[in-house]
């Protein structure tokens, strides 16, 4: 998951208002999808949900759970109940 918070683009635009317009969409795109899931973890924390990535699942998984899938950009989570999943490589992790 993102750790660092992007900066907010309409501020940028706000001071420096030749900014390319690619660029700028760039920057709103980042700063949108972080403050989604920014979002997201505040729900699965008020929920009791576990928030998982779904390169984290296994395909039986994923379709056992596609009603609690949320897309945010280019990645995909899933709101599980805690316990109720073994993750992929947990086996592998010490």
């Amino acid at each position: 998951m993102q750790c660092e918070r992007p900066i907010n683009p309409y501020q940028v635009l706000y001071f420096n208002p030749s900014i390319h317009s690619v660029r700028f969409a760039k920057m709103a795109e980042k700063y949108h999808n972080f403050r989604e899931l920014s979002i997201l973890q505040k729900v699965a924390r008020l929920t009791g949900y576990d928030l998982i990535e779904s390169s984290r699942l296994n395909w039986r998984q994923r379709d056992k759970w596609r009603s609690n899938k949320f897309k945010i950009g280019y990645f995909v989570y899933y709101l599980v109940p805690p316990g109720s999943v073994k993750l992929r490589g947990d086996e592998y992790e010490e």
